[in-house]
């Protein structure tokens, strides 16, 4: 197990309420095909910060990942609206790619 992955856990044990801990470590589990614990991760701050964009681009990224096509065009929508919503071209460019190649 890697330092950061380590590193973040800890910090998730010891503040378990700060979900920027939990999309850091889901993006350390991301990088390694941890694909269904980052998801799980990715979710808890979703349902912590309904609004934060980037966990729903990951989240979308892992459903692909463990072939889930259904929950990651849903989240990859969820994506689309809040990248417009909050002005942030590089992820609703992301989102509309990996869209297009899905469906």
């Amino acid at each position: 197990m890697s330092d950061r992955i380590l590193h973040f856990r800890r910090k998730i044990d010891e503040f378990p309420d700060n979900p920027l801990y939990k999309y850091s470590l889901g993006q350390e589990l991301f990088e390694r095909g941890q694909n269904k614990e980052a998801a799980c991760l990715f979710e808890d701050c979703l349902l912590a910060k309904p609004d934060w964009m980037m966990p729903a681009l990951f989240l979308s990224k892992a459903y692909l990942a463990l072939g889930n096509t259904e929950l990651a065009i849903k989240n990859l929508h969820i994506t689309r609206k809040l990248a417009t919503e909050q002005n942030h071209e590089d992820p609703l460019h992301e989102a509309n790619e990996l869209l297009a190649e899905i469906e």
